[in-house]
């Protein structure tokens, strides 16, 4: 039996679809659109330019519609550049400090230590990446310590418990953080608003 002939467009397909001419693999794939409920099908790959690839039909089709999966509002207001300078420094810890850029999915921090002081045991949700910039830092990793200077760096995966302490003369470190350190909006602003890197010399 020969296979019907598909006619053009996405809304003939969608009859076909429904009366039943369509079995097996001759019906189009379909993909949910959540924000339409179920009353509309949405065809991988069928495009209404009859020279586009099926790559771009797909593309097209299954766009990100503006604001899922995201805030869009939160989006426009992030500064795609920005200067540690003009960043309010927050206290994360006595004796540590940080000045913090947030993105939609990751927190970047540039962290500077006292001398001396310390980071207490804890653990979070969010992965840790971070290397030291100047100075020294003592870091004990889920019962692993290692003593890190300029250009170590550390990974701390998610609920792995850590701490540290920083050596005699401070450290300045950057660090990652993902998903993003939400519990960090509400830290006070540091009463020392000087800062040591980058130097100013």
């Amino acid at each position: 039996m020969d296979r019907p002939r598909l006619p053009n467009g996405r809304n003939a397909l969608t009859r076909l679809c429904r009366e039943g001419h369509l079995t097996g693999n001759q019906r189009p794939q379909c993909a949910p659109r959540p924000h339409l409920g179920t009353r509309k099908c949405l065809h991988v790959g069928v495009s209404r330019h009859p020279h586009a690839s099926p790559l771009t039909a797909r593309r097209r089709h299954l766009a990100v519609p503006r604001g899922a999966g995201g805030d869009g509002g939160a989006r426009r207001e992030m500064n795609t550049f920005s200067e540690l300078d003009a960043m309010a420094t927050k206290r994360i810890w006595d004796g540590v400090t940080a000045r913090i850029v947030q993105s939609e999915l990751i927190t970047m921090a540039i962290v500077e230590l006292e001398p001396n002081s310390v980071v207490a045991r804890h653990q979070h949700e969010n992965e840790q990446l971070g290397f030291v910039i100047e100075g020294s830092i003592h870091f004990t990793v889920d019962g692993v310590s290692r003593e890190c200077g300029p250009g170590d760096t550390w990974r701390i995966l998610a609920n792995v418990p850590h701490h540290a302490e920083a050596g005699r003369d401070g450290a300045v470190v950057a660090e990652v953080y993902s998903p993003v350190r939400a519990d960090w909006a509400q830290l006070p602003d540091s009463a020392a608003q000087s800062t040591r890197w980058p130097s100013r010399s």
